[in-house]
């Protein structure tokens, strides 16, 4: 049965009274657009404004809620038509760059998700908690009562926001186009934490405003950064990055939550992304680079990955006399340490490479992380030391 509009007195179809006045929404600003498209007189103006009364149609589109979408389609899709038809060929190939695919998604993630509720599950430490896809799309309480985050897991009853405690395993559960649609929007609103000149003097309470997944991306591109000042001549870029980002996963996961491991036996601390040991952090305070660097600075992201950089490539690495393999053990056992502890260490950041950037069972949110870091992180993974991955008594053996 063909969907008709009524304009006089009387309920709209269907019975339906609200339909004069979503008419009207949507006829407003896209009559403003109109008048743009009759003002303007360049070609890049008449560009610009052409685009302008299409946003506009598309938010008097928008501002009709949730009513019937089949009226919204209908009418929206008039209105654009008549827009495309006035359109020479230079300006609909402008429109077609600007509504690109990601921008598509974007637009219908965003309709399906932020303007209808969607209830969704997602497990934290084990526990599964109910949102609804606008809490988690907004970052926001739940609206009407306390939040899911008021039990002793989550800080002795403080209110979380939901990116506060999403990490790569929670985003992964969420639907495909919302997860793509939050990384995008979290991307955008804190690029400055991607800055490279900004990074040095970003502490790590500030580092904790910001979501995960972006928390992530800088670190990597840390990595990125200081493995291209200290790795040695004739070891790839790429390979460097991506041994020193799997020992920096088996160390903390990137997590801040992570960046402290004490000792039991001794009482001596773990710093950093990177773990940087008591007796380490004393030998670096002997270099000009970390002279000045108090214990809370090998906290910092910035200070941490580059102190395990310059640890693994200037001290391990050489030490080994260029043996990766023989490096990795020494990074936790020490050069002189326990084999058996090299060994399964070395066996651990094997493992943490295989999923990172071999294996094709991968997290789709680390995937984004470590695409969106570096695009190298996956260029001739093939040639790597640690590809394929080998278990670390074979590998080790024979070499000691």
């Amino acid at each position: 049965m063909p969907l008709r509009l009524r304009f006089g007195k009387g309920p709209g179809p269907r019975g339906r009274p609200w339909a004069r006045k979503g008419v009207l929404l949507l006829l407003l600003p896209a009559a403003c657009g109109f008048a743009l498209l009759a003002l303007s007189t360049s070609g890049i103006g008449l560009a610009a404004t052409r685009l302008q009364a299409l946003g506009a149609a598309f938010a008097g589109l928008r501002a009709m809620a949730v009513h019937d979408p089949r009226l919204h389609r209908r009418v929206f899709a008039a209105h654009s038509d008549r827009l495309l038809r006035g359109m020479d060929e230079a300006d609909r190939d402008l429109l077609a760059r600007a509504l690109s695919d990601r921008n598509r998604a974007y637009d219908r993630a965003r309709w399906r998700y932020g303007l209808t509720p969607v209830e969704l599950g997602v497990v934290i430490d084990g526990v599964e908690h109910r949102f609804l896809s606008d809490e988690i799309l907004f970052n926001r309480y739940r609206r009407g009562h306390m939040s899911l985050f008021d039990s002793a897991s989550f800080g002795n009853g403080r209110e979380f926001l939901p990116w506060e405690v999403f990490r790569s395993v929670q985003y992964d559960q969420l639907p495909r186009p919302l997860r793509q649609l939050i990384l995008q929007i979290q991307i955008d609103r804190y690029r400055r934490y991607l800055e490279p000149s900004l990074w040095p003097g970003i502490g790590v309470r500030e580092w904790r405003t910001v979501p995960d997944p972006v928390l992530k991306i800088a670190a990597y591109r840390m990595v990125r950064h200081w493995t291209g000042v200290y790795a040695p001549e004739g070891m790839r870029r790429e390979e460097a990055a991506r041994i020193l980002a799997s020992i920096g996963r088996v160390e903390s996961q990137f997590d801040l939550d992570k960046m402290v491991h004490r000792d039991p036996a001794t009482g001596r601390a773990d710093l950093g992304f990177l773990q940087i040991s008591e007796p380490l952090r004393r030998r670096l305070r002997g270099l000009p680079e970390f002279r000045d660097c108090s214990d809370s600075d090998f906290l910092k992201p910035w200070v941490s990955i580059r102190a395990g950089a310059y640890s693994f490539f200037s001290i391990f690495l050489e030490g080994a006399g260029g043996d990766v393999l023989e490096a990795i053990g020494h990074y936790n056992a020490g050069r002189y340490g326990p084999r058996e502890r090299a060994e399964k260490y070395l066996e651990a950041v094997a493992g943490q490479f295989q999923r990172a950037f071999v294996s094709r069972r991968y997290s789709p949110t680390l995937r984004f992380i470590l695409t969106t870091a570096h695009g190298d992180y996956f260029r001739g993974v093939e040639e790597d030391r640690l590809y394929p991955v080998r278990g670390a008594p074979s590998a080790s053996k024979g070499k000691r």
